[in-house]
């Protein structure tokens, strides 16, 4: 199993490492969670600090019995696991934290509950160790609409308020989610079956489809959000195309985003056809401890 005998980056000195992964359904198979242990065993090699796990589906069955699994297996503790507003709840988005570099500073929230297709959770973190609110930063954990790229647009505008100053929170943020928006035009539309194409294209006035929706990100990024690969001037990894053999599209749709805060390190898992655990790639981020 390639994926767990690599070589994981270690964090950069005097780091919090953000990391988000979609695990696929929970990480659950015919009701079979050997999947979701494979993921934790490598959740707990790359070593989180915080971490937003999309996906975390029927994680709040049997009362939480996933959730502690999850949090056994990797030492994490649980911030918040927020089911999903469609779907009879089944789905849900999990951000869990390490105790020993970071604690939580009031208690975490919900937020737009009523506009979300999934969730949007923010959290206020405050490095161990620090006394005051000085190196305190914003948390956002989401995963925006899989099917309406119009909704994604709406969604991210609830988190456009983060990435500067504001009266009530820290100048400083981390976005974490799986924000279902292509970093790039296909090299042909043709490998996207047809049928998925609005999930991802403009559509234009007469119907037809023009080019990949970004405006999601780009509100985003317009806003005043940093992504880490322009601040350290590295190529964006693919985190999806390798699982589905119709659909083998090598994009970005897994982000993690900064507001005034310094960036060590970004790191997308390997891209590779033999990856099984889910249909997405593990992403991660280091940034500097907030003094």
């Amino acid at each position: 199993m390639t994926w767990i005998n690599m070589t994981v980056p270690a964090p950069s000195e005097n780091t919090v490492r953000c990391m988000t992964w979609n695990l696929l359904l929970g990480g659950l198979d015919d009701g079979n969670s050997d999947r979701l242990l494979d993921q934790l065993t490598l959740i707990s090699a790359y070593a989180p600090d915080v971490l937003c796990l999309p996906e975390a589906a029927r994680w709040h069955e049997q009362d939480d019995r996933l959730l502690h699994l999850a949090e056994d297996a990797t030492g994490l503790k649980t911030a918040m696991l927020a089911r999903s507003a469609t779907g009879q709840g089944v789905n849900a988005t999990a951000l869990m934290f390490n105790s020993e570099k970071v604690r939580l500073v009031g208690e975490p929230v919900r937020r737009a509950e009523e506009a979300f297709h999934h969730a949007l959770i923010r959290a206020v973190f405050r490095p161990a160790g620090v006394a005051d609110e000085g190196g305190d930063f914003v948390v956002l954990a989401t995963h925006l609409n899989p099917f309406d790229p119009g909704a994604r647009l709406g969604e991210a505008r609830w988190m456009t308020d983060y990435a500067g100053q504001s009266p009530k929170f820290p100048p400083r943020a981390v976005l974490l989610g799986d924000l279902n928006t292509p970093d790039r035009e296909p090299v042909s539309w043709t490998a996207v079956p047809t049928n998925l194409h609005s999930r991802y294209r403009l559509v234009l006035n007469d119907g037809s489809f023009g080019a990949v929706d970004r405006r999601a990100v780009r509100a985003l990024l317009n806003s005043g959000w940093r992504d880490p690969h322009d601040l350290l001037g590295l190529p964006r990894q693919p985190t999806v195309g390798h699982f589905f053999p119709t659909e083998r599209v090598p994009w970005a749709l897994d982000y993690a985003l900064v507001a005034g805060l310094d960036v060590r390190q970004v790191f997308t898992h390997p891209f590779s056809t033999g990856f099984t655990l889910s249909d997405h790639l593990p992403h991660f981020m280091d940034i500097a401890l907030p003094a």
